[in-house]
């Protein structure tokens, strides 16, 4: 995961990396494939 993992998964969460992630997977312990 480049960058902080944690801007990442609210970036994901919150849709700002270009639109809905299929792939961003919901907090539970399991890391987005970026």
């Amino acid at each position: 995961v480049r960058g902080r993992p944690a801007e990442l998964l609210e970036g994901a969460l919150r849709g700002d990396r270009g639109g809905p992630r299929p792939a961003a997977p919901r907090p539970g312990g399991r890391r987005p494939r970026f």
